[in-house]
């Protein structure tokens, strides 16, 4: 099944506030799933307080498996959507997944540990401080990989940023393309665009 990362960025003229909006749609084709998105767009944030404008859309394929640490495996669109939930009333608890790190710096394509404990024992107390190493506890995460003219989104599922990083670099698609630039983000909300 095809998906897209799809971005756009919203506007409003009265108020002059835009803001960039991400979401991974599946179950359509690019063409289709940028209509999709931006009758999304308008649905979602049309409100009647003044006049909306939908710029730069963009679809970004999703490489077609899920990196974990343990290596590649089938997406599976509606498990993902599931373990996106919250309980109501629950806040995420992401402090511990290391958004903020810089993973293309710290998990070079260069010299990788050769499994994952090495590569944790690899990192300074300082990069590798506070954040979560049960492996009980897993976070989704959007990895953006980009070389030239070339772009690719990677869905992952690993305890951490530095770890989703290490899986990418460790089992990804091609060696050569896993050594590309890349930035690792919190997972956007995954939308089954057609039934």
């Amino acid at each position: 099944m095809s998906a897209f990362f799809l971005t756009g960025t919203v506007s409003r003229i009265t108020t002059g506030a835009s803001s960039m909006v991400c979401l991974i749609g599946t179950g359509a084709n690019e063409a289709d799933a940028m209509t999709w998105y931006h009758k999304w767009l308008e649905e979602g944030y049309l409100d009647g307080t003044g006049t909306l404008t939908i710029e730069n859309i963009g679809a970004t394929p999703v490489f077609e498996q899920l990196v974990t640490e343990n290596g590649l495996a089938p997406l599976d669109w509606a498990a993902l959507v599931q373990s996106q939930s919250l309980p109501e009333g629950s806040e995420p608890d992401d402090f511990d997944a290391g958004y903020w790190l810089d993973c293309q710096q710290l998990v070079p394509a260069d010299n990788l540990a050769a499994d994952a404990e090495a590569f944790r024992r690899s990192l300074s107390d300082t990069d590798a401080a506070d954040l979560n190493w049960s492996a009980e506890k897993n976070h989704l995460f959007v990895i953006k990989v980009t070389h030239e003219t070339m772009e690719l989104v990677v869905v992952a599922r690993a305890r951490n940023a530095l770890m989703a990083a290490w899986s990418w670099r460790h089992h990804g698609w091609e060696k050569a393309v896993s050594r590309y630039r890349i930035i690792v983000e919190p997972c956007c909300q995954i939308v089954q665009m057609c039934a």
